[in-house]
């Protein structure tokens, strides 16, 4: 009988230091997606214009965006040898002709007013200019 009741405390024993020291599972944390504050301020839509140039005028002459938009500009020379720079943005088409086409992609990051013009001599003094305003 004390043989028996001695493997009863052995096994009791065993039961409590698995309960007692059996390691806590934390349950699993869900993933937080990482934020960039800088990014978190600023929009992610997608602008798209198309701006027309001529002898010696853009069509519109004007571009309203937010900081933040990933801007796509399809620049299309209606009439004469054109292109589309803008100020401040580093951002530029070819030189091309009538009838031909191009287009930029560029993400505003930076407020303010920035004007875009066509860099052909002369073009620009000419009045062929316009107006990206990043608000």
């Amino acid at each position: 009988m004390k043989g028996f009741l001695a493997v009863i405390v052995v096994i009791v024993l065993i039961i409590l230091g698995v309960v007692l020291f059996k390691p806590k599972q934390t349950p699993p944390q869900p993933v937080q997606p990482q934020t960039n504050p800088e990014k978190s301020m600023t929009s992610t839509a997608v602008k798209e214009f198309n701006v027309n140039g001529k002898n010696f005028s853009f069509d519109p002459s004007q571009i309203t965006v937010k900081k933040g938009d990933k801007v796509k500009i399809t620049f299309k020379d209606e009439d004469g040898f054109h292109n589309l720079v803008i100020s401040g943005y580093n951002v530029e088409t070819k030189k091309i002709n009538t009838g031909q086409e191009q287009t930029v992609e560029f993400i505003a990051d930076k407020t303010g007013q920035f004007e875009y013009y066509c860099s052909v001599t002369g073009h620009r003094e000419k009045g062929m200019k316009g107006t990206l305003t990043v608000n």
